[in-house]
């Protein structure tokens, strides 16, 4: 169902939520009541959704952040994979540019609802990320934004191309692997010596069931019965 002009003049005279005073992406989408989305375009600020066939309003679809988790990692500060995928920074992830994603949405009224789809997009710059060894985490998003008897439901999805973890030379897992190899190779060396050591002792316990003396088991005894006499 299509929203009608008068009935979008309505819904946006009725959206009273002042999101401009969040000056951070954190605070921007922690606050849930606002009806609130960060924006990374041109520097990234905090914006309201726009109750129109156009929620998001000016904002690219790359630039759209519905989850606090996107900015944990500060992708604001940390601006190239130097900077982002350090050994003290373990909690997040550089996500190089070309990943893809998509974002869709529906906006419900007392009158109906009416969906609809931004373009799948690529992300022209990569972003720093949460994540870990394993990968970026929260790469899909759904969050509905309420304003009075209206809501904006959203859901973000990206997809990486690459990604680096702790260091920019070795990308995806591989990085993981190997700073969990040598705890991997003494696990099983670990478990190689239990197994050993678990053989020698059957191997042990045999020997010495074979070993014990068996007392030699003595003849019967020839029970003789007595005979009577004869008879002439």
């Amino acid at each position: 169902m299509m929203l009608r002009k008068p009935v979008l003049l309505i819904i946006a005279a009725r959206a009273a939520a002042d999101c401009s005073r969040h000056t951070h992406c954190g605070s921007c989408l922690s606050s849930d009541q606002d009806g609130c989305f960060w924006c990374y375009d041109n520097g990234g600020s905090c914006k309201r959704v726009e109750q129109s066939l156009s929620p998001f309003g000016a904002c690219s679809a790359s630039g759209i952040s519905l989850d606090a988790m996107t900015c944990e990692c500060r992708p604001d500060v940390y601006t190239s994979c130097e900077w982002c995928a350090k050994a003290s920074h373990p909690s997040c992830v550089w996500m190089s540019a070309n990943a893809t994603g998509s974002v869709s949405y529906s906006i419900a009224t007392p009158l109906g609802t009416t969906r609809g789809e931004l373009p799948p997009f690529r992300l022209a710059q990569g972003r720093c990320w949460a994540g870990s060894g394993f990968g970026p985490a929260g790469t899909t998003a759904n969050t509905t934004l309420r304003l009075g008897e209206w809501a904006v439901s959203a859901a973000v999805s990206v997809v990486p191309s690459e990604w680096y973890w702790a260091q920019c030379s070795v990308q995806e897992g591989w990085m993981a692997l190997l700073v969990a190899l040598p705890s991997l190779l003494l696990a099983a060396a670990l478990a190689r010596c239990c197994c050993l050591a678990k053989r020698r002792r059957a191997h042990g316990a045999a020997l010495l069931v074979h070993a014990v003396p068996v007392e030699p088991v003595p003849p019967p005894v020839p029970v003789v019965h007595p005979q009577g006499p004869r008879n002439a």
